[in-house]
């Protein structure tokens, strides 16, 4: 038999699909369905060599290019369906003989350009299939054949772009989707008895159309990003419908009353998706026994009662960004979700959006410690500091004493980050840091203050100015925190305008400030004279566009919303000889094609192209003149971009563009690539108004160093140009006259006069100290002079700073600077600074670097003391390194001369270097300094001659530590158990209880409870652990009180609580001589467990194998299958001994062996979690271990993804179990000749092509 069908052809070369001559090829003949994806040309007559296809799918990849319209499918006499995927921009489809077509699929798939491609409707009448995506149809869909079947047309242009649709007509259809086509109201859909699926997203209907009452097979509505308010029109639908799937997000609807009039909804239905309406209440869902998944975030819920959410099994329950708080939601949900602490906080969450284009983030509305100690615990696994972060607008936030201690009892530092939100303003007003490491041990539980940097309104005459919405920000002393805790202002809120008060005077500083700089850059008080106000960039109108002399301008302003991607093309293709063109775009890149480039040059146009933001403000204007051009080449085209920023930090008033041209050309692989574009040529006009009034002046800015004022402070020096720029109506005009130009301007009155510098100091030896004599504190002084000749070149420096073990930034602690005193006239600087946990010690001299590895030496943040000694030696500066207490660095660096030193700058770099501005993830903090003549060194640090020399000097980067509670290791390397303290075990009789009162007393999300004796755990135990949401852990030690073994069980994972667990392991076998037989070890170490059988759901054991491994080793975990009587694998990959114990997660009990051999030939245990493939299905939401199904209590939240013409439903873990993404077949690559073949063979993978692929 002959092939028939070839799935998943790839090729670079379509001419080998239709050769000459087909003589004696079968394949010809005998295939009727074809899929082929090409990398080039393709014709499609060629493809008529296939005489007899009725199936025909074509995907072009990249920039394959389509040489013949559709008239080609006339000669395909058997050809029913036909599919493309194709950059089909501009062409126009010819439909006007489609042969025997069914059925068409044309999908363009450029949709970064909207020169959609078009199609006409009169040769369409015989499909009974159409999907169209991105074009533009001409002619009337009264064209189309009234039996058809499937209709979905997206992202397109109806024809006379009509806003209605009437469907009278077309009965029969079973499948249709319209989206995005501008819709205000669909009308015909009752005739549609058929109809099982029906997508109008994305459109402009303001209530759910009428739908047949006969339609019983309707499965699933997608109406979402409409305008709907009235749902009426669902209460109709036919009560047989299996109506399973409803998706109504981002509309306008008010109340959900309809669907509990239908008897289908209410029989069928299983995901409902409402989010981002206007619902305040809830109907009564309790007669809804199939709904699995509800979607109603960001509301306006008050309150769940009346709706019965309670009685319902879900599987997803989506309730944040409402107005419900714990009160209105527990007891009004099913229980298993509000025992999630997480859950319940997100779904008592708000929200805010910092700006118009960013996304909503989620404001928690309460913090306590049990939602502190619940998310701590899903951090454990992990090492190196823990970090939590929280967006809340709750006032304060307690740290109960248990939550404290717990933190202290962990190995780890706990670092918490609490991002305050006025929502009223949609501020994030400031952020509270608590590193925990530095809560002093006295202190018990503390309170942190959440809203210590209020937000007030601007005064009265500020506000009559500015604006109602004017805001300034306040440091309230009331509510400050302890010295401990570190508070930030204004850290995260984005689109501000910000102005200075000096004198009376407002004047603009900043227009659409992003990020972290709005108060890190200015804050209120930096200047006596100067406060400074905010005001959201949206509500500012003060200062306006304006070409008054000596005023500050705003952009001037365009309609961002009104800009389409083709208006320069539009405005070239009408333009006369001679014209000037005026068009706006947006900020985003500007493509020109050839055709139109060298259009606007044959025209001899000349053309201003405003571009837009987001804000509504042209930004930049590029000044194009034809006479400068030159004319592109076939294929290829221009990218045309500008990037304005200005500087936030140290250069004030600086305005920099960066205008890239990029010429982009096909190459002969059909791919295409970007170079410079050397020959263009014109002008840029940047805004600039809010740092240079109009008709002042800008120049070129060159550079900027620091300079030491006579008062001893940095001074920032500006280096510019002679060019002068004009600002005009807040724009200031500049040539851009290569590919690649960047542009530095600086206001001409920001340039101030070079301040005096500060005299050098010439030393002599008149001054002399004694040994041991301070002659430095710091005291807060940034700068000072330092006369070292004084200590007869012989001096210390300490230093104490506090350390941030998980900061990786570079921090100076001093230098020492000589300020160009050497006599070849050089600038000597000695530096020691910080990064994480290493030290350096540098030198400008021959570029010495010495690197000193603090692994061990910074455990953990804190406060630390660095001395450095440093004596000259002959033309050599011997330096001694003491890091507390232990000697880190000992070394001669040859030719430094530390006698020229004259200046110290405290916790900063030198004039060369530039400025240091201490920043809040420094990696070293609170730097004092103190400078002693002679050597003062730690008791017990002496000095020896140095071993080795500077440029000799490695760096050790030795691999980092990881410190904690580790067990004791015996010189055979293997760790004893860890020792339980006896007020800890717990008596055998009293388990039960106490976990269960643990479970629910603490604010622990994990009750550790341990024991002498293995007890049973019942179900009184697993109801309280899913019932309070908990964890729990149970550990059994040994008559010497050292821990044997744990078990752990997790409230999301435990299904069946009507279980009784006997938690017994003995470590040894019955069935050794059976498994030693099966293995042909007698070297196992065995695990057998009191339980047999399933357990409630998987549980963690943490089993002591020290006796037996040592740390470090590498070992196998199997389970022996009595009824099979075989060995099975658990898990992928070995385990790790770690202070000598293993851990491991299991499903069921029997009997486990340990080995340090993997063994060949054995199977794996599918139900096996240690190492497993975890997925969540999409369908039903079921977890699978290895393809086993597994039942879960898990609360997921549901995440939808909707194309135009599919739906399909993502259950993403809100914790510990992660989501999987889609899993595509592996399409295989064929490559194939035709060279008299009698019949061709293909082995391909199952490939499934979406037919509703956009």
């Amino acid at each position: 038999m002959h092939l028939q069908t070839l799935l998943g052809v790839l090729t670079d070369d379509a001419d080998m699909l239709y050769p000459k001559d087909t003589t004696g090829k079968p394949l010809f003949d005998s295939l009727q369905e074809l899929s082929i994806t090409v990398n080039g040309e393709l014709s499609l007559s060629g493809l008529t060599a296939f005489k007899n296809l009725s199936h025909l799918s074509i995907t072009l990849n990249n920039n394959a290019t389509f040489g013949s319209d559709l008239k080609a499918l006339s000669s395909f006499k058997n050809l029913e369906s036909f599919s493309m995927w194709a950059d089909l921009s501009g062409f126009t489809i010819d439909t006007s003989d489609c042969g025997s077509l069914t059925s068409l699929e044309l999908y363009n798939l450029h949709t970064t350009n909207r020169n959609f491609p078009v199609i006409q409707t009169k040769g369409l009448k015989n499909l009974t299939e159409l999907a169209l995506s991105d074009f533009v149809i001409e002619g009337s869909l009264g064209d189309l054949n009234n039996q058809i079947r499937r209709l979905h047309i997206n992202n397109s242009v109806l024809p006379d772009s009509s806003d209605k649709l009437d469907l009278s007509s077309y009965t029969e259809i079973y499948s249709l989707s319209l989206v995005n086509l501008g819709l205000k109201e669909v009308t015909g859909l009752e005739n549609m008895s058929s109809l099982w699926e029906l997508s109008l997203d994305d459109n402009n209907l303001t209530a759910v159309p009428k739908l047949s009452k006969d339609a019983d097979a309707l499965s699933s509505l997608g109406l979402q990003n409409n305008q709907i308010s009235d749902i009426s029109a669902l209460a109709e639908i036919n009560a047989n419908a299996p109506l399973t799937t409803i998706y109504l997000q981002n509309n306008c609807i008010t109340d959900l009353s309809a669907l509990t009039k239908s008897a289908a909804i209410k029989e069928h239905l299983s995901l409902f998706g409402c989010s981002n309406n206007k619902l305040k209440s809830l109907p009564d869902f309790s007669g809804f026994a199939n709904l699995e998944t509800l979607m109603l975030q960001s509301n306006q819920l008050e309150t769940l009662e009346g709706a019965n959410l309670q009685t319902l099994t879900f599987r997803s329950l989506n309730l944040s960004d409402n107005k419900l708080t714990r009160e209105t939601v527990i007891g009004f949900v099913p229980e298993k979700f509000s025992a999630d602490l997480d859950w319940l906080a997100r779904a008592t969450s708000t929200s805010i959006k910092y700006s118009p284009v960013s996304y909503p983030e989620t404001v928690y509305t309460w913090l306590n410690s049990e939602l502190i100690a619940s998310d701590l615990d899903s951090h454990l696994n992990g090492t190196g500091s823990i970090y939590l972060s929280y967006t809340t607008c709750a006032d304060s936030l307690k740290i109960e004493k248990e939550l404290l201690e717990y933190i202290r009892g962990l190995d780890r530092n706990v670092i918490l980050d609490i991002y305050y939100v006025d929502v009223e303003s949609s501020l994030n007003t400031g952020v509270v840091n608590c590193d925990f490491s530095k809560v002093p041990e006295d202190v018990t539980e503390l309170t942190l203050n959440l809203n210590a940097v209020k937000m007030e309104k601007a005064p009265s005459d500020i506000a009559a100015i500015l604006g109602s919405d004017c805001v300034y920000s306040n440091l309230e002393e009331a509510y400050s925190n302890p010295d401990y805790v570190t508070t930030r202002t204004f850290y995260h809120e984005t689109g501000f305008n910000i102005y200075a008060s000096k004198n009376g005077t407002l004047k603009p500083v900043k227009r659409n400030i992003y990020g972290a700089v709005l108060l890190n850059y200015i804050k209120n008080g930096t200047y006596a004279s100067e406060e400074y106000y905010y005001i959201p960039s949206a509500k500012d109108t003060t200062y306006g566009y304006t070409t008054e002399n000596g005023t500050y301008s705003t952009p001037e302003r365009y309609d961002y919303s009104s800009i389409t991607k083709d208006a320069l093309e539009a405005a070239i293709e009408s333009a006369k000889e001679g014209d000037h063109i005026s068009v706006a775009a947006t900020t985003d890149t500007l493509n020109i094609p050839k055709e139109l480039w060298n259009s606007f040059i044959e025209k001899k146009l000349t053309a201003d192209i405003s571009c837009v933001n987001i804000y509504n403000e042209i930004e930049y204007v590029f000044h194009l003149n034809y006479a400068d051009m030159k004319e592109l080449t076939e294929g290829d085209w221009l990218e045309l971009n500008a990037s304005i920023q200005r500087y936030q930090y140290d250069i004030d008033g600086l305005i920099a563009a960066t205008i890239n041209v990029t010429l982009c050309t096909r190459n002969d692989n059909n791919s295409y690539f970007g170079t410079g574009y050397p020959d263009f040529k014109a002008t840029i006009s940047v805004y600039a108004g809010t740092d240079v009034a109009n008709n002042e002046i800008c120049r070129p800015y060159l550079s900027s160093d620091y300079v030491l004022g006579k008062d001893m402070k940095k001074y920032l020096v500006y280096n510019r140009g002679d060019k002068e720029y004009t600002v005009k109506a807040g724009m200031v005009t500049v040539p851009a006259e290569t590919s690649s130009t960047s542009i530095s301007l600086i206001a001409d009155s920001l340039i101030s006069e070079h301040p005096d510098e500060a005299e050098i100091p010439n030393y002599e030896n008149k001054v002399v100290y004694n040994d041991k004599d301070l002659i430095l504190e710091t005291a807060g002084q940034q700068v000072s002079n330092l006369n070292v000749k004084g200590t007869g070149n012989d001096l210390t420096i300490v230093s104490t700073f506090d350390v941030n073990t998980s900061s990786s930034e570079y921090t100076p602690l001093f230098t020492l600077d000589s300020r160009s005193n050497n006599t070849d006239g050089s600038n000597l600087a000695i530096e020691a600074y910080i990064a994480g946990q290493e030290l350096s010690l540098s030198s400008n001299i021959n570029t010495f670097t010495n690197y000193v590895n603090l692994d061990d030496l910074f455990p953990e943040n804190g406060t630390y003391t660095l001395t450095l000694h440093l004596y000259q030696s002959g033309s050599s500066c011997h330096l001694t390194a003491v890091l507390n207490d232990k000697k880190v660095y000992e070394s001669n660096w040859s030719f430094i001369d530390i006698s020229s030193i004259n200046t110290f700058f405290n916790y900063d770099y030198s004039i060369e270097n530039g400025t240091y501005e201490p920043d809040a993830n420094s990696a070293a903090s609170n730097v004092r300094t103190k400078i002693y003549a002679g050597a003062v060194l730690p008791d017990g640090i002496t000095e020896e001659k140095p071993t080795t020399k500077p440029e000799e000097t490695t760096t050790d980067k030795s691999e980092e530590t990881t410190t904690g509670k580790t067990e004791e290791t015996t010189a055979s390397g293997k760790s004893e158990p860890a020792k339980v303290n006896s007020s800890k075990i717990v008596e055998a009789g009293k388990v039960l209880s106490t976990a269960v009162g643990k479970m629910k007393e603490s604010i622990l999300k994990t009750i550790e409870v341990v024991s002498d004796a293995a007890q049973t755990l019942t179900k009184d135990v697993f109801d309280t652990l899913q019932k309070e949401g908990k964890n729990l852990t149970v550990g059994v030690t040994d008559e010497n009180q050292q821990l044997q073994y744990s078990w752990t069980f997790s409230n999301r994972t435990v299904t069946n609580t009507d279980m009784n667990i006997d938690l017994s392991i003995k470590f040894d076998s019955e069935k050794k001589d059976e498994i030693q037989k099966l293995t042909g070890r007698d070297n196992a170490m065995y695990l057998s467990f009191g339980h047999h059988g399933k357990l409630p759901g998987p549980a963690t054991i943490k089993s002591y194998v020290g006796n037996n491994y040592k740390d470090g080793e590498k070992i196998y975990l199997y389970y022996f299958d009595e009824e099979q009587g075989k060995i099975l694998m658990v898990g992928n990959s070995a385990l790790e001994v770690k202070n000598g114990y293993v851990e491991y997660t299991i499903t069921h009990c029997s009997t486990y062996l340990l080995l340090e051999e993997k063994l060949d030939g054995v199977e794996k245990d599918v139900r096996s979690l240690d190492n497993a493939s975890i997925s969540v299905l999409d369908e039903n939401a079921v977890l699978t271990i290895n393809g086993t199904p597994i039942a879960t209590n898990e609360s997921v939240t549901e995440t939808t993804t909707k194309s135009a013409d599919a739906k399909t439903t993502t259950a993403a873990k809100d914790s510990s179990i992660p989501g999987t993404g889609d899993t595509n077949g592996n399409s295989v690559r064929i490559l194939f000749m035709m060279f008299g073949c009698a019949a061709i063979a293909v082995l391909a993978s199952s490939m499934v092509r979406n037919k509703n692929r956009k």
